[in-house]
């Protein structure tokens, strides 16, 4: 939690005073817990005066999250949800053929979140849950 903290305070420090940090940050970062995985969502924003958002999901680490290392995934022109899903996230999701339900969820014991906290982040700006009304914005991000 605290690097997270770190991060959005560097990119927030950029675009807003202090005051609008700690609100900025209390008000758009979602702490939850699932599984005894506890993460962290929301969105960091690029540019508050072209609403120019990027959205990730932090795992804290399984084992010392606060002296773990910090590791940042982008998948690269897609959502870093398929990393966190389909590769190296702390769930395993499997198709049930009997289709109720229709995947089954289990704890993923080699996920990279084992012995370091992950963040996937959605980049390049559009891509996953990111988001810019201006679709210039799209076009210079990559």
């Amino acid at each position: 939690m605290k690097q997270l903290i770190i991060l959005l305070v560097l990119v927030c420090s950029l675009l807003f005073t202090e005051q609008q940090n700690q609100t900025y940050i209390s008000e758009h970062v979602n702490k939850s817990s699932y599984m005894n995985e506890t993460l962290y969502s929301g969105y960091i924003p690029l540019s508050v005066e072209l609403d120019e958002y990027l959205f990730f999901v932090l795992y804290e680490s399984r084992n010392e999250p606060t002296s773990d290392p910090l590791i940042i995934w982008l998948q690269g022109d897609c959502s870093s949800g398929i990393g966190m899903f389909m590769e190296n996230g702390p769930f395993n999701f499997q198709f049930n053929p009997e289709g109720r339900p229709a995947f089954n969820i289990t704890r993923n014991n080699h996920s990279w979140n084992s012995n370091a906290s992950v963040i996937y982040l959605d980049f390049p700006m559009g891509s996953g849950f990111s988001f810019a009304p201006n679709m210039f914005s799209y076009r210079f991000m990559d």
